[in-house]
């Protein structure tokens, strides 16, 4: 995965899309925020339209995740419940992981 700097040298958001099969995966890494997070909302939208049998959300490279980021990922998943269940996210590290818990998202998403 690439990583692209900001100005403030914190790291951008790197997506890699990779489909085998009937799955389709969008990995993440760096950091997803306000600047960004519509990069990973229409990645979201464009997996949601294809044929794929499942869609898998890796966050486990992520290093940051803001308020914004988890609301397009509860987007997705509500999304998800109306079409077929297909979303399945990665825990996450670290700070990803634990706002995951901070937030109790960690009970209700639905992880791999």
């Amino acid at each position: 995965m690439t990583d692209q700097k900001r100005s403030s040298g914190s790291k951008a958001l790197a997506i890699e899309i990779d489909r085998k099969g009937d799955t389709h995966t969008i990995r993440l890494g760096g950091e997803l925020d306000l600047d960004n997070v519509d990069r990973l909302d229409q990645a979201l939208i464009e997996a949601e339209a294809s044929d794929a049998a499942r869609i898998v959300l890796d966050v486990d490279e992520l290093l940051f995740i803001d308020s914004t980021g988890l609301r397009v990922i509860l987007r997705a998943t509500r999304r998800a419940e109306t079409t077929g269940n297909r979303l399945r996210l990665t825990r996450g590290k670290g700070y990803v992981a634990d706002m995951f818990r901070l937030t109790a998202l960690d009970k209700t998403l639905p992880f791999a």
